[in-house]
């Protein structure tokens, strides 16, 4: 039989997490100022140059990482993104696909912004070998968490990814003819190497939720202020009108801050909660990620 918790969270959900949030808690027995354990597994695909899993409260997110060879442009080489996800479109709840695109336009925005590769790095021979990455993210499930699986799954796939040491012939390089990357003589040794990362910048969602606290006067007024609630689950992250995503890498550089809709009333200094909280989360992350890789050395 149900317990009355378990039917007012099917009945009445706000007030379900309202009776929590008031205690400044959450029904996992997190404080709200908390984060979920994160799980990171690298080399998960055999087949693949650099690979990870994250797992983050109910979301998983698989990223592999596969190089081609290929002539940079600009200066620097490439690393190209494709998500897919395992979720049905009908099933999928609009918070679903909204973190399903709010992830993708981070992934993009964090490449783009050479955060977590210098693209540059990726040029063996000047202006006329480079590599392209094309990295593939399988979202496997979602729970509110998504973008902050992701991200960290798509840094260690990168921090895991060893790259074969690659040369042009003598011969190949000494003629004025304009090069054929499909004519040049490759030397491509069995020696591997890892690519040095830029940051690690790591992802944290918060959502808002609006609290009373007394004035401390005589008369005990009370007053509304908005509180940030860390990593919620799918379920809160629908019930709550005001997230906000960000992203910060080492140092607290801040790289992304995404704020969704509603959210009104929130103060600088909660805002300023949120950054602090985020880059104490990049620093636990981090060392989840190094200690990966050393596991994966031994």
């Amino acid at each position: 039989m149900a317990s009355p918790a378990d039917l007012l969270r099917v009945c009445d959900p706000g007030e379900y997490y309202r009776s929590f949030l008031e205690r400044d808690l959450l029904p996992d027995g997190r404080a709200t100022s908390e984060f979920r354990p994160l799980s990171l597994q690298l080399g998960v695909i055999s087949s693949a140059y650099g690979s990870a899993m994250v797992r983050q409260g109910g979301a998983c997110v698989v990223v592999s990482v596969q190089p081609e060879v290929s002539v940079p442009i600009d200066g620097s080489g490439f690393i190209v993104v494709n998500v897919d996800s395992s979720l049905d479109a009908t099933d999928a709840s609009l918070s679903m696909q909204a973190q399903l695109e709010d992830t993708v336009a981070c992934l993009h925005s964090l490449i783009d912004d050479d955060a977590i590769v210098n693209r540059k790095s990726l040029v063996v021979v000047a202006e006329k070998i480079a590599w392209t990455l094309y990295v593939e993210v399988l979202v496997l499930s979602v729970d509110g968490g998504l973008t902050d699986a992701t991200v960290s799954a798509l840094v260690g796939a990168l921090a895991d990814l060893r790259l074969p040491s690659i040369s042009l012939k003598d011969e190949a390089t000494d003629d004025d003819r304009p090069f054929e990357l499909s004519k040049a003589a490759l030397v491509i040794s069995d020696a591997r190497h890892r690519l040095e990362l830029v940051d690690y910048p790591v992802s944290s969602t918060f959502v808002f939720h609006k609290a009373t606290c007394a004035d401390g006067d005589a008369k005990k007024r009370k007053r509304a202020v908005m509180r940030c609630i860390c990593d919620p689950s799918e379920q809160l992250l629908a019930l709550m009108t005001g997230a906000c995503n960000v992203v910060v890498g080492r140092q607290g550089q801040v790289y992304r801050v995404n704020r969704g809709g509603g959210g009104e009333g929130v103060s600088i200094s909660t805002l300023d909660t949120v950054v602090s909280l985020a880059a104490k989360r990049q620093q636990s992350v981090e060392l989840v990620i190094e200690q990966a890789l050393r596991m994966r050395a031994d």
